[in-house]
C-alpha cells in the first residue's frame, strides 16, 4: 500500500510569501531560493517513489522550465488541481497521473486498513460552498485561503501549508481531523 499525501499552497519562487507567512523556513532571512530548496527536502524526506501526493494548487511561480527540474526532483505520483499562481504548470502536465480542476479521490478500506469504510474526496484548489455528496459522506480538501477561510465547515479541510504548518498532510492525517471535528468516527455511504 502506498501512502496517500495533499498539500496546497507551496509558492515555491514566490518572494512575497514570506512577507505573509513568517513561519515558513527561511521567512526571517527572505531567502527563497532556501525556502524552497527547504520544501522538497521535507517533501522527500516524507514521500516515497510510490507514494501519491494530491497538490491542491498554488505549487509555484517558478517558470516552466524551472518547474520541470522541481518535479523531477519530487518522490511520488502527483496529482494536480491547479491554482491560481500555476500558469506555467501547463505545459508540464505530462508530470502529473492527473491535472483536474475538481478532481474525486476515493480510497478503499480494502486497501487502506485504517478506514471503517471506503471514503471519498472533492479536491479543488478553491474552497467550494457545495459539493455533490456532501450529505451523504464525501468530504472536500482544499487550499487558497492560508487557513483563513471565511466560511467554515466540518466537512471541508484546507490542506494548504500555511493552515496545516506542514508541507504535507497524510490521508490519515484528515482522516483524525474529519473525526475530531465532527466528533464521530466518520463513514461514508
Amino acid at each position: 500500500m502506498s501512502n496517500v499525501y495533499f498539500t496546497s499552497d507551496l509558492h515555491l519562487g514566490h518572494r512575497r510569501i514570506l512577507e505573509l507567512y513568517q513561519w515558513r523556513p527561511f521567512a526571517q532571512m527572505g531567502d527563497i531560493e532556501a525556502h524552497d530548496n527547504k520544501l522538497i527536502e521535507l517533501w522527500n524526506s516524507t514521500v516515497s517513489k510510490h507514494d501519491m501526493v494530491y497538490i491542491l494548487g498554488d505549487f509555484s511561480l517558478k517558470s516552466a522550465n524551472e518547474n520541470r527540474k522541481i518535479l523531477e526532483r519530487l518522490n511520488g505520483y502527483k496529482y494536480l488541481c491547479p491554482g491560481n499562481h500555476d500558469s506555467s504548470l501547463k505545459s508540464l502536465s505530462n508530470y502529473f497521473e492527473k491535472v483536474e480542476q475538481i478532481m474525486i479521490a476515493k480510497f478503499k478500506k480494502e486497501i487502506y486498513t485504517f478506514l471503517q469504510s471506503d471514503m471519498e474526496f472533492v479536491l479543488c484548489h478553491y474552497p467550494l460552498v457545495e459539493w455533490a455528496g456532501m450529505h451523504h459522506g464525501v468530504f472536500h480538501l482544499h487550499g487558497h485561503c492560508h487557513g483563513q477561510c471565511e466560511t467554515p465547515d466540518p466537512r471541508r479541510i484546507d490542506v494548504g501549508i500555511d493552515s496545516t504548518k506542514s508541507i504535507l498532510i497524510s490521508l490519515e492525517e484528515v482522516l483524525m481531523h474529519f473525526n475530531l471535528t465532527l466528533g464521530t468516527p466518520v463513514e461514508s455511504e
